[in-house]
């Protein structure tokens, strides 16, 4: 980004080409910069290992999931075959608005405090909304690129969401205490991650072929933090998973 800033200080006659590469650097940082947070926000207490997984969770982690892939196959495509299915569903997901008012009562209540039923049910309504249209546009984003290689013991979208949503609820040891997860701020942070994935898919369709796999990255990462909201949405509605670690919620 400093060369690209640096020649256009030197010229100024910038082309097409140099804006492009600007553009493609900026979406580049932001990118990582989408990561650092989220990855900081989905953080654990300092000192605290990971929480161990348990199969209760990974049977509302494979419920979640399943639900999400039926869901993104019901879809409204496009009328017009012409039409970009990953724009389609990118912009799908960016337009949807939260509920403000389950939002902003969740945010003022305490952690150890329990959610109203119909809150949470909105609360539910909404990420499940973005989520189809994230997951969507990631499968849709996977046939954009020559090879697609999901790592993992279940080697496919659907387990690489399961794998990666288990790692951030554990990871941030939420289980036992899923209303310590602030669903405002995860919302904006989908916001913000999603405007990013579309300008670098449009830069990838433009010619820069490493934009694309950046957006897919980008998308991938926020259908798994909504996946997150899911579980955890689900377990606060139902009896806490039991916990494996030892630590106070």
């Amino acid at each position: 980004m400093r060369q690209a800033i640096a020649r256009l200080s030197r010229d100024s006659s910038a082309s097409q080409s140099d804006l492009l590469s600007l553009s493609i650097a900026a979406v580049d940082l932001a990118a990582l910069l989408v990561r650092l947070a989220a990855n900081v926000a989905a953080g654990g207490r300092g000192g605290e290992a990971p929480e161990p997984r348990s199969a209760a969770l990974d049977e509302k982690l494979g419920a979640v999931t399943g639900e999400l892939a039926a869901r993104s196959r019901e879809l409204e495509r496009p009328v017009d075959k012409h039409r970009d299915v990953v724009a389609h569903h990118l912009a799908a997901g960016l337009r949807l608005r939260p509920p403000q008012g389950p939002f902003k009562r969740m945010s003022a209540g305490s952690p150890g405090q329990a959610a109203d039923a119909a809150d949470l049910e909105r609360l539910r309504e909404a990420w499940l909304d973005l989520a189809t249209s994230e997951y969507a546009a990631v499968a849709a984003l996977d046939g954009h690129l020559d090879a697609v290689r999901y790592e993992g013991s279940s080697p496919s979208l659907p387990g690489v969401v399961v794998e990666g949503a288990a790692n951030v609820i554990c990871g941030a040891r939420l289980i036992g205490r899923p209303a310590a997860f602030r669903h405002s701020r995860a919302w904006r942070h989908q916001t913000v991650a999603l405007t990013y994935a579309l300008e670098a898919y449009v830069a990838g369709l433009r010619g820069h072929a490493p934009s694309l796999t950046q957006a897919r990255t980008i998308a991938l990462t926020r259908l798994v933090r909504a996946t997150v909201a899911l579980v955890l949405i689900d377990v606060a509605r139902a009896e806490p998973l039991p916990s494996n670690g030892t630590g106070e919620y």
